[in-house]
């Protein structure tokens, strides 16, 4: 028979072995279901595959929800390219008023037509447009860019006010004058262009153009109204070009 110092080293060996199991019983059945970090993957979504989720063309998820900005830049000025190199628009897309038979000369009354790109010829049945009238393109849903004929002398007021596509107006060569509010919450309006020999632009002309950024003003402009500038965007100001 062992004696009573060996049973007590048998016993303490024991408890220690014991102690051992059950201590890598309880770390297997932790690493299993409870009490880990771990995140799992979709299988649509495995990493390196190449697979994107439906309707996505990249894994980049900024890509979509934010833009180029040299792309959109690029897009405006294809816009604008655009504009210049329009023809005239077709006769039958305006309608005329104070038709003078003697001097053969004639206003816009109203633009009827849908194109999103509008060149005012100047002439319009053998009658020489001289003026764009009072409201002629008022609220019209469709017009992005319009460019006048170098006739036309005048703009009335709110002809081009409270367009909803409208970015880019560039005058012709003989506009002396702009009524009040010719753009009025025209709220698109980005870029316009002046022609030198412009005289006047009236009151609240650009009212309420927040997204106008660029307008090239000519060193004609002998009397430019209170407030044509009312509502402009602050933050546009500095970058205009004058």
């Amino acid at each position: 028979m062992m004696n009573k110092k060996t049973a007590m080293k048998v016993i303490l060996i024991s408890l220690l072995c014991a102690v051992i199991l059950i201590s890598a019983s309880c770390m297997k059945s932790s690493t299993g279901t409870g009490g880990t970090s771990t995140v799992d993957l979709p299988e649509s979504s495995s990493v390196g595959s190449g697979d994107f989720p439906s309707g996505s063309s990249s894994s980049d998820p900024n890509e979509g929800s934010s833009r180029n900005p040299d792309e959109e830049a690029s897009k405006k000025d294809d816009l604008m390219e655009a504009l210049m190199n329009h023809p005239e628009s077709p006769e039958a897309d305006f309608e005329l008023c104070n038709i003078n038979p003697y001097w053969k000369t004639a206003h816009i009354s109203k633009y009827v037509g849908s194109s999103e790109i509008v060149v005012i010829p100047q002439k319009i049945n053998g009658m020489t447009i001289v003026e764009v009238a009072s409201e002629a393109f008022y609220e019209h849903p469709t017009v992005r860019a319009v460019r006048l004929a170098d006739t036309i002398e005048r703009v009335g007021s709110y002809a081009f006010a409270s367009c909803p596509e409208l970015e880019i107006f560039v005058c012709g060569s003989g506009t002396k004058e702009f009524v009040t509010r010719t753009f009025a919450k025209s709220r698109k309006l980005r870029k316009v262009l002046l022609n030198e020999g412009l005289e006047s632009v009236g009151s609240h002309s650009f009212n309420s153009c927040l997204a106008l950024k660029e307008i090239v003003m000519p060193s004609t402009i002998e009397d430019a109204m209170a407030h044509t500038f009312w509502c402009f965007e602050r933050e546009a100001t500095d970058k205009l070009k004058v």
